[in-house]
C-alpha cells in the first residue's frame, strides 16, 4: 500500500511538472530549443533513464501533458527516446549518451525506408565492417529529428543473407544527407540518404536489429496513445469554451443538443482510452506482457484524439478551417500520429489475431 501510495505522488508530481513545462515553453516552436528545455528541465533523465530503461507509465503521463499544448517539447521526447532506447536494451554502455546529455542533443531513429514501411525486415540499407567500425549504404524515409539530432540509430544489413543490425551513427558528417519534407501538422521529418556514412558502434549483437527496433517500439507504443488523448484533450477544452462564448439564434451553441453530443462523444472516448493507455504501460512497467493491450492504447488513444479534434472543427465551424485557428492545428497534429510506430490498421490485424487464438478475451486476471 506505501508503495503505491509513493508511486501515485511519483506520477502526480510528474504531471504537474510536465503541465506545467508545457504552459510555460509552448511558444518555443525549434525542436533543438525544445531538447534542450527537456533535458535542463531533467525530464528525459526522468522519464527515459532513471531507471535503465524508460519508465513507459511516467512517458504516457509526460506525452499527455505536452502533446496537446507543446507538441516540440513531446516530439523532442519522444523520439530521443526512441533513439536512445536500443542502446538502453542492448546495454551498449553510456558514453553516447553521456555525450548526448552533456550536449542537451536531440537523437533519431532511422528505421523506415522507402520499400520497407510496416514491414522493416524488408529493408535495403547496407552495412560493412570498416576497420574498428563501419560504412553505411542506403536511404531512410519518414525519419522525425533526423536533421536535428546528434546521433541516429540506424538498421541496416551486414549481408543480405543477416537479419538487420543496429548502428551509431552521428549526423555531421560527408556521409550523412537529410533533406526536411514537407507534412501535415508541420511534423519535421526527413528523408536520410546515407552514402558510405561512418557508424562509430554496432548497437548490441549482430541481426538482433530488428529486435531491438521492435522491443522499443512496444515500450513507446502505449505513449503514442497518450500523444493522441493529449491532442484530444486539448481540443475538448477548446471546443468547451467554444461552446459556451459562441452564441447563435440567442444561446450559446452549447446548448444544442447536436452540440452537446459531439462534446460528450470526445470525452468518453478519451476517457476510455486513457484508461486502457495507463493499463497498458504499467503492465510493460512490470514486465508483463503487454502486446495486445499495448495496440489497443495505441489504436484507441489515437482515434479518440483524431475524433476529438475532428469535433473541435465542428463546433468551430467554418472559423474551424481557417489558416491560424487552433482547432485547425490541432486536428493536422492528430492525423500523424495513427500512422506511425504501426499504422492503427496494422495495430487492428495483430489485434485480431490475438483474438483469434482467445477461448475468452476478457478471462480474469489476463491484464491485471
Amino acid at each position: 500500500m506505501r508503495h503505491a501510495s509513493a508511486q501515485a505522488g511519483r506520477e502526480r508530481i510528474l504531471w504537474t511538472r510536465s503541465r506545467d513545462l508545457a504552459r510555460r515553453a509552448q511558444d518555443v516552436h525549434d525542436v533543438r530549443a525544445a531538447g534542450r528545455l527537456l533535458w535542463q528541465e531533467g525530464l528525459i533523465d526522468d522519464v527515459l533513464l532513471a531507471g535503465g530503461r524508460p519508465w513507459c507509465t511516467g512517458l504516457a503521463i509526460a506525452r499527455e501533458a505536452l502533446a496537446g499544448v507543446w507538441p516540440e517539447g513531446d516530439l523532442a521526447l519522444s523520439v530521443t527516446g526512441l533513439g536512445i532506447t536500443p542502446l538502453l536494451l542492448a546495454g551498449n554502455g553510456t558514453a553516447p549518451v553521456e555525450e548526448a546529455r552533456r550536449a542537451k542533443a536531440l537523437w533519431a531513429f532511422a528505421l523506415t525506408e522507402p520499400n520497407a514501411g510496416s514491414d522493416p525486415a524488408g529493408m535495403e540499407a547496407a552495412a560493412v565492417r570498416d576497420g574498428p567500425g563501419f560504412r553505411i549504404d542506403g536511404e531512410k524515409r519518414f525519419i522525425s529529428l533526423a536533421g536535428d539530432a546528434l546521433f541516429l540509430t540506424v538498421f541496416a544489413r551486414l549481408s543480405a543473407a543477416e537479419k538487420p543490425s543496429a548502428f551509431l551513427v552521428r549526423r555531421e558528417q560527408d556521409g550523412v544527407r537529410t533533406q526536411l519534407r514537407e507534412n501535415l501538422g508541420d511534423h519535421p521529418v526527413y528523408a536520410v540518404q546515407l552514402d558510405g556514412a561512418h557508424a562509430e558502434a554496432m548497437v548490441g549483437d549482430a541481426g538482433r536489429g530488428l529486435a531491438l527496433a521492435y522491443g522499443t517500439l512496444a515500450l513507446f507504443r502505449p505513449s503514442v496513445g497518450a500523444q493522441g488523448i493529449g491532442i484530444g484533450r486539448e481540443a475538448l477544452r477548446l471546443s468547451l469554451a467554444r461552446a459556451r462564448e459562441r452564441r447563435q439564434f440567442g444561446r450559446p451553441i452549447g446548448e444544442f443538443g447536436e452540440v452537446q453530443g459531439l462534446l460528450v462523444e470526445s470525452y468518453l472516448r478519451l476517457l476510455a482510452a486513457r484508461a486502457v493507455v495507463r493499463q497498458a504501460a504499467q503492465l510493460l512497467d512490470q514486465g508483463a506482457p503487454a502486446a495486445e493491450l499495448s495496440s489497443a492504447a495505441k489504436l484507441l488513444g489515437t482515434e479518440a484524439g483524431f475524433q476529438a479534434a475532428d469535433a473541435a472543427v465542428a463546433v468551430f465551424g467554418g472559423a474551424g478551417v481557417l489558416e491560424g485557428s487552433p482547432a485547425l492545428r490541432l486536428f493536422a497534429l492528430s492525423r500523424a500520429p495513427r500512422l506511425y510506430e504501426g499504422a492503427n490498421e496494422l495495430q487492428r490485424h495483430l489485434i485480431a489475431r490475438w483474438l483469434l487464438r482467445q477461448d475468452d478475451p476478457f478471462e480474469e486476471g489476463r491484464h491485471d
